[in-house]
Formats: C-alpha cells, structure tokens, sequence
C-alpha cells in the first residue's frame, strides 16, 4: 500500500471556477469543517461550480466543461457575417456574437466543410483558428456578408446528440436532466 502525503505550504489554495480561491484541505473539512473553517457544503465557499481536490499548482492544470441544453450543443444560424472577409483572414466580423464563448465551434457553410474555433471576442469581432487544428490558419475561402454562421459547443463532436431527458426522468414525469460533461 502507497499512501502520498503532501505538505501544503503557506498560502496553498485549491484552484476554483470564479471568486476567491480557498484552501479546502479534504473531503471532511469540505463537509463538516475543521472548528475554524469550512464546512463548503453549503455553497459559502464562492468559489463556483467547481474547485480541484488538491490544493496547489497541480489542480490548476485541470478544466471542467459542461453542456446542459439542446441550445448550448448546437445552433444553426445563430447569427450572420457583417461584412465579406477574404481567405485568409483570422477575425470575422459577426452581425452579433452574443451568445458565442471562447472555445465555440463555429462553420460559415464554407463548401469544403472546414469549421473553425474561436479564440478571442472583442464586441462583434471574433478571432478564429481553423479547427481541428492543422497548420494553416486564417479563413480557407472568401466569407460573404449576410452569410448564415453555425456555432457548436466545443465538445459537440464528442457525443453523439445533445443532452435532453433520460427515460427515467420521462417516467417521473421529469424533463431535460441530462448533461454533458
């Protein structure tokens, strides 16, 4: 048997979603605390969704991704092109990029199907990179104005629909309880 004990020095925090990174030292200081802080259970932590398990640099390099509606899998037209951009360029001007994230897929109906990721949104300007990665960048072919723009969430390709209802929730008389992470 390996038991690994880590030191955890002055001013280790667990790496978190959003808000103030704390130290959580263990599942029993997560739930019931250790007479000084904690316990987290309760949502008083303010460190979002998520927080790595260990304290430390190590738990930084971990990232959770999540999908919990149809809308959030995928969008067919969700906006248009603003202007013709030629091949070979890298920011596309969107008629509206609300409801584009970095990491976004999107496809401008380009006929050799190429998609792309996004990479950066400044306003309406969204810069992309060919996707799945290779070598060339910039746009593979001129994109025309009014153009339809497709997005997808980034990890669409890994499923195989999008999240929706289990049969078991549908015989609870329940809806929309999957998620995809």
């Amino acid at each position: 048997t390996l038991k690994v004990v880590r030191i955890v020095t002055t001013g280790a925090v667990n790496a978190c979603v959003s808000g103030t990174a704390i130290l959580i030292k263990n599942n029993m200081h997560y739930t019931d605390g250790d007479g000084t802080t904690g316990p987290y259970d309760d949502g008083s932590a303010n460190v979002g969704s998520w927080a790595a398990r260990s304290a430390g640099a190590w738990g930084n390099s971990l990232r959770v991704e999540t999908c919990n509606t149809a809308a959030g899998f995928s969008e067919s037209a969700k906006t248009t092109a603003a202007a013709t951009e030629p091949a070979g360029e890298t920011v596309v001007a969107f008629t509206a990029a609300t409801g584009f994230a970095v990491g976004d897929i999107v496809y401008f109906q380009e006929a050799d199907g190429q998609k792309y990721r996004i990479t950066n949104i400044s306003t309406n300007n969204v810069t992309v990179v060919r996707h799945p990665a290779t070598t060339a960048t910039g746009l593979a072919s001129e994109i025309a104005s009014g153009v339809n723009i497709d997005r997808e969430w980034r990890w669409a390709d890994q499923f195989e629909r999008a999240p929706g209802t289990s049969q078991y929730a549908t015989d609870r008389g329940g809806s929309n309880d999957e998620l995809h992470m």
